[in-house]
């Protein structure tokens, strides 16, 4: 073992009585080591932090993140993650032109779930006065109104869900939470005191005499031969607004449930 003295050390050394003895260069004196002053340094100069894993843990996570979660860690564990893409948004002019993307024509059926008066669904043609409305009002683009197929919001409000949720008296879209819970539910690597953020926001939620059921809306293409193993994608999702619901109110919940707009269909999970 050397030590630096000056700028570099002598690569002769010798040891005496026991004790490790450095001679430097720039400077004649000789230094003597004891080995135990010797082991000791060695055993700080190889310390590590010993919370080096809560250091790399988040201090939020959403719920959306949750989606297909477990697969995801375990394939990534020991891949090289890619540098993350740089993504553009589509001009405005380009959907005035050529029509809205798939991703923008689900994020206009959602606003219409958001904002759309519950109790004017019944016909068809009434949810396209509300839609029309929502485009007056400006919680919708023209384009936005002219892509929502005005059909599958009605068929959700006419389906048994859609039924027992008007039936309810006690309803709330757009549920915002923030909580804090456990890491290690979700990082197991994490300590036991250790906590993060989970933050979300409810599509739809409604209460009866049992308790509180949980409804998002889903735009994905599914069919009938892939609607169930991608429902199951979005279990922990669903988990993560029950867990918030039922701390927040205090009250079970009963039911988790997608609304698949694609075939006017609702899978519980």
């Amino acid at each position: 073992m050397y030590i630096r003295l000056g700028f570099r050390p002598n690569y002769g050394k010798r040891k005496r009585g026991g004790f490790l003895q450095v001679r430097d260069i720039m400077n004649p004196h000789v230094v003597s080591i004891d080995p135990t002053e010797s082991a000791a340094l060695a055993a700080r100069l190889a310390w590590h932090y010993p919370h080096g894993a809560e250091v790399e843990l988040p201090s939020k996570l959403t719920a959306t993140q949750l989606k297909g979660r477990a697969l995801d860690e375990e394939v990534a564990e020991a891949a090289v993650r890619p540098p993350r893409p740089i993504r553009l948004g589509r001009p405005r002019f380009a959907a005035e032109e050529f029509g809205l993307t798939p991703a923008q024509k689900g994020t206009a059926l959602h606003l219409v779930m958001q904002y759309i008066d519950f109790e004017r669904t019944e016909r068809v043609e009434q949810v396209r006065a509300e839609i029309a409305r929502l485009v007056e009002r400006a919680f919708l683009t023209p384009q936005q109104g002219e892509a929502v197929d005005q059909a599958k919001v009605a068929a959700f409000f006419a389906s048994p869900l859609g039924r027992e949720l008007m039936a309810s008296t006690s309803l709330r879209r757009e549920f915002k939470f923030s909580i804090l819970v456990p890491a290690a539910d979700y990082y197991p690597q994490a300590g036991a005191e250790e906590q993060v953020l989970l933050q979300g926001v409810v599509d739809c939620c409604f209460e009866t005499l049992e308790g509180i059921t949980v409804v998002d809306f889903k735009t994905d293409r599914v069919d009938r031969r892939s609607v169930a193993a991608r429902a199951e994608e979005y279990r922990p999702q669903l988990a993560a607004y029950s867990r918030a619901l039922e701390e927040i109110t205090g009250k079970p919940v009963i039911r988790r449930c997608l609304w698949f707009f694609a075939l006017d269909q609702a899978v519980d999970v």
